[in-house]
């Protein structure tokens, strides 16, 4: 099954490059022209997979005067972006000879999501030479004692900001009157650099206080224990500076590289008008390599594309306003989705 895989993959790759190679050069002017398009997509990420959510919490109790909450332990109603919206803001230059357009582009977005973490039952457990403890405490004997009215309690968020670079290259060909007056067709090879920057941090949602049995005043805050996956909390909040205590951040870094089929179809249903109607899809096969001081270094092959519908009005003079509806996805060790509207101009820059 992997070998047809692969050698779909193969064919789907080598296909337009085949294509291209056999048309090249029929009716084509040895003429250049350029091209340069601003644009703004909207984006709403539905699923943030260049920065996934997680259980950031370590594993192990301490001793005596604080224990680590596992956060395996802690409730979380998953991640949300804070925000309906996030501007992408980028351009491409095209130059165009005959047929051909090689273009580059960029783009750049940055978003930002957070995940709360709630406690639950087995989320504080206590170790104190009073035989009070959770069940990986030190001593024989010792039982776990939890307070019902903290369960529910938010104890920490943790809010990621996630930098996106893309750049994009491309070469395509055009194929006017695939069907007589109504439909051209581009295609061709593209190659594309996902780079995906952030940071992680958690933010301590304030000291909480809670009356144990045999203990009259059990405190507990959130407090950094020297490495970005364990989080403690103190039955001594006086002696913890809240400067160190507050915060904890931990830095990621993703890349995707891979090849693309940048295609357009482009409805022309009235052949002397202005209005085009352009549908592109770009798919992308490719690799991913992430590094995250919390969920540790990770490889993926890697796979998705970007869909793109709308209509493109252009006027006498050349320039060109497009409006339309994007959606973008890429599954590699994590699935990253978005979608909404995107709005460019394409000026001509001149050309002989």
């Amino acid at each position: 099954m992997r070998t047809l895989l692969a050698r779909l993959a193969m064919l789907l790759f080598l296909g337009p490059g085949l294509l291209l190679l056999t048309v090249a050069g029929v009716e084509a002017q040895d003429t250049w022209s350029f091209y340069f398009t601003p644009q703004v997509w909207l984006e709403n990420v539905r699923n943030s997979g260049f920065a996934p959510t997680t259980n950031a919490g370590g594993t192990t109790l301490g001793t005596t005067g604080y224990s680590v909450v596992p956060t395996t332990y802690l409730r979380t109603d998953g991640s949300q972006a804070t925000s309906d919206f996030f501007p992408q803001w980028g351009g491409q230059f095209a130059a165009l000879y005959g047929r051909w357009t090689f273009g580059v582009g960029s783009q750049y977005l940055h978003y930002e999501t957070t995940q709360d973490f709630f406690i639950q039952a087995q989320s504080i457990f206590f170790c104190g030479a009073d035989a009070m403890g959770g069940p990986r405490c030190a001593g024989p004997g010792n039982t776990s004692h939890f307070t019902p009215s903290l369960f529910g309690a938010k104890l920490f968020t943790e809010k990621t900001s996630t930098d996106r670079v893309d750049t994009d290259a491309s070469a395509t060909y055009l194929f006017p009157d695939v069907i007589k007056d109504v439909l051209d067709v581009t295609t061709g090879l593209g190659f594309k650099w996902i780079r995906a920057s952030g940071q992680r941090t958690l933010i301590n949602n304030g000291a909480h206080t809670n009356s144990f049995p045999g203990v009259p005043s059990f405190s507990y805050i959130l407090k950094s224990c020297g490495n970005p996956q364990s989080f403690a909390t103190s039955v001594d909040a006086g002696s913890l500076d809240p400067s160190n205590c507050q915060r904890n951040q931990a830095s990621f870094l993703d890349q995707f590289y891979g090849m693309t089929i940048p295609s357009t179809f482009t409805l022309r249903p009235f052949r002397e008008s202005n209005w085009h109607f352009p549908i592109t899809m770009s798919p992308f096969l490719g690799y991913e390599q992430r590094t995250d001081q919390i969920l540790g270094p990770a490889t993926s092959f890697a796979s998705g594309g970007t869909f793109d519908i709308g209509v493109r009005y252009i006027f006498s003079n050349g320039i060109g306003v497009y409006a339309g509806w994007r959606g973008q996805a890429f599954n590699g060790i994590n699935l990253f989705f978005s979608q909404g509207p995107l709005v460019n101009l394409s000026v001509a820059l001149g050309g002989k």
